[in-house]
């Protein structure tokens, strides 16, 4: 009896876990990549992959060792796996995982718009790393989440030392805020800083929200959403949708920073782009199978959070994940993209 009761637990439970790895790694063919668990799993898709190759390669051993109709099981279950597996890995090299691009993509076209992404963890980062950065990468736009508005100010006089002149934004004065550096050329913007009393989801997060003064040009956003912890995931859907809202057919916006979301939980926003209107720029360059986080891990391995995005009427010239850059203090990586207006293009 103690046998056919374990041996029914451990059915059960290799049943359930296998059906957890399967919307894992296709989350959004279930329409599940919202929900709990399979967020913080399914943001880990390789790593996934690798567990169902090893819980395939046990299933084998099993069937291998067992007799009779006992071994249909694990022989099923490992055949589901080795496909999940499979599957993990295809997904993630569609996605791309070119990372070779790390010293800039120097271009002469008028008018691109180059825009940086890094979420410094608070001021982990040093000030005249991030401006080394930005200059070597030939930055217009700087999201810096998680960066005070001091490291911002130095950030910003130290790229227009170097020829790049930028005027700093900030939602907060300490590091917890967002941050953005705007390039002179692109003209003078009027910044939306959050509030808690704000209108719309965004608006209550860090996100920081600037409008071009005399309407020509870009709306800019800077990103960070509420990271999707249990306790808050109905604030990061409220806001990963109030984002997907921004981005419509006749808008003229580009969002960049901390998403705290893949492409993956962005499957139910889609619209003509993969939030709403908005388009990736490293899904159209062959970079967005690369992780932006934790920088512990080896790119191939980590969760592609961070993201430059801009609506359909600008191009993607190039864009890639800076991976020559981890241990400077952030545990983030950068996203650095060159857009390009449709017309222009």
């Amino acid at each position: 009896m103690l046998k056919t009761v374990g041996g029914v637990v451990a059915a059960v439970f290799a049943i359930a876990t296998t059906a957890l790895l399967v919307v894992a790694v296709l989350p959004g063919l279930f329409g599940l990549e919202q929900a709990q668990v399979v967020v913080q799993l399914s943001a880990f898709r390789l790593l996934v992959a690798i567990a169902a190759a090893g819980g395939a390669l046990l299933c084998l051993v099993t069937a291998i060792l067992v007799r009779g109709s006992r071994r249909v099981l694990p022989a099923i279950l490992a055949v589901v796996l080795a496909a999940v597996s499979v599957t993990g890995a295809v997904v993630t090299a569609n996605r791309g995982v070119d990372d070779q691009m790390v010293a800039g993509e120097a271009t002469d076209l008028a008018d691109q718009v180059t825009v940086l992404a890094w979420n410094t963890l608070g001021d982990a980062v040093d000030p005249g790393t991030i401006a080394a950065i930005a200059v070597r990468e030939g930055a217009d736009v700087v999201s810096l989440p998680e960066t005070s508005s001091d490291t911002a100010a130095v950030v910003a006089a130290a790229m227009t030392a170097a020829g790049r002149p930028m005027v700093a934004h900030s939602t907060d004065a300490d590091a917890g805020g967002t941050s953005l550096l705007i390039s002179t050329g692109l003209g003078e913007y009027a910044v939306r800083a959050p509030t808690v009393t704000g209108p719309t989801a965004i608006e209550r997060s860090e996100t920081l929200i600037a409008d071009p003064v005399l309407g020509r040009g870009p709306t800019l956003v800077a990103v960070h959403t509420t990271a999707p912890l249990p306790s808050r995931l109905d604030d990061w859907r409220a806001e990963l949708a109030d984002l997907a809202g921004r981005c419509t057919d006749d808008a003229d916006v580009i969002m960049a920073g901390d998403f705290n979301a893949t492409l993956d939980h962005l499957a139910g926003l889609r619209g003509v782009g993969d939030l709403g209107a908005c388009h990736d720029a490293a899904a159209a360059d062959a970079a967005a199978g690369l992780g932006t986080w934790p920088t512990e891990l080896p790119a191939v391995l980590g969760a592609p959070i961070d993201h430059v995005m801009a609506t359909t009427g600008w191009v993607t010239v190039s864009a890639h994940v800076l991976t020559d850059v981890d241990g400077t203090g952030s545990d983030h990586r950068p996203v650095v993209a060159t857009l390009l207006p449709r017309t222009a293009s």
